[in-house]
């Protein structure tokens, strides 16, 4: 991979980076990410032995950090609409990182556990909520700016 494609496929993760990471709660999270040319070093334990891989993440929830390693060689031969799912995808694993954390107790009791999902749901619901005032804020930008052109258009065939 050369240098140009290497810094192009770098931006477009970037840019959805901005469009999403605030939107669904990441904000204030210390989200790094970590560019591979190549495959991404193989994890212990991990389910991708012997796949393609395009991400892996790994999160320290408690302290709102997030490491994202991006396969750049593997994301340049996807669409903008299968690279945006494949991120959110990630951006998922984060969100569910803290029960996969939340061990069951030795006597069964899996109240912790329940409780951890109960923070991911809540902080779904708020993403989820965050997405679509986002959305709302945009559709309104998007009939203003209809309105404004057609007024000019409007003046314009006036004249």
């Amino acid at each position: 991979m050369n240098d140009a494609t290497y810094e192009a496929q770098k931006a477009r993760i970037m840019a959805l980076h901005k469009k999403w990471a605030h939107p669904l709660g990441f904000g204030t999270w210390g989200v790094t990410y970590e560019w591979y040319r190549e495959h991404l070093p193989p994890r212990d334990g991990a389910l991708d032995e012997g796949k393609t891989v395009l991400f892996r993440i790994t999160t320290e929830w408690e302290y709102l950090r997030l490491l994202i390693k991006v396969n750049l060689a593997e994301v340049q031969h996807l669409d903008d609409h299968d690279l945006e799912t494949h991120l959110l995808h990630e951006f998922g694993h984060a969100f569910l990182s803290i029960v996969l954390c939340t061990p069951i107790g030795e006597d069964g009791d899996a109240t912790a556990r329940r409780r951890s999902v109960e923070h991911v749901c809540t902080w779904l619901g708020k993403a989820f909520r965050w997405v679509r005032v986002a959305g709302e804020g945009d559709q309104k930008k998007k009939r203003k700016a209809r309105k404004k052109a057609k007024r000019a258009q409007a003046k314009e065939h006036a004249k």
